[in-house]
């Protein structure tokens, strides 16, 4: 008798267990991200689309953990006008300040051809826009600007 109640609870146990763990289909898979911490002597964040951080040597005092994520989560509104499919980056933490100048390079969506970044330096501030460059080919058109600060961005 004891031995099947021990089985009907271990089966219980099981199936709330598995109940638990969900279909999976319906969960949101978290946004793209790199971290590392960097220092003098520079280094490099990039995501999978192609967007990447690039620190030079002395740009750094100190060593810093540095974090990019595509993910517009805590990002402020963007200007009105713009396309909600637009993805923004933020890149961490807000209110560093670059002894040498740092190059952003982010994903051009496909018809892009002004070299504008949106830029915004504090969710307070809003957005903003600053000139880049656009470099590479073909579907590979990446947006350069060059920053002092980190903060959100978005092409």
């Amino acid at each position: 008798m004891k031995t099947m109640w021990t089985r009907r609870i271990s089966a219980l146990g099981v199936a709330l267990a598995l109940a638990g763990c969900g279909g999976g289909d319906d969960a949101e898979a978290p946004p793209p991200e790199a971290s590392a911490t960097l220092g003098a002597a520079g280094g490099k964040l990039a995501l999978p689309d192609g967007a990447e951080l690039l620190v030079p040597a002395g740009a750094l005092s100190a060593d810093m953990k540095l974090r990019i994520v595509k993910s517009r989560a805590s990002a402020p509104e963007l200007p009105e006008g713009t396309s909600a499919d637009l993805p923004v980056y933020e890149i961490t933490p807000h209110g560093t300040v670059f002894n040498r100048p740092v190059t952003l390079r982010l994903p051009v969506p496909a018809g892009t051809t002004d070299p504008t970044a949106l830029v915004a330096p504090s969710a307070e501030a809003g957005w903003g826009t600053q000139q880049g460059r656009i470099t590479g080919s073909g579907s590979s058109l990446m947006l350069e600007v060059e920053r002092v600060s980190l903060s959100w961005y978005s092409v």
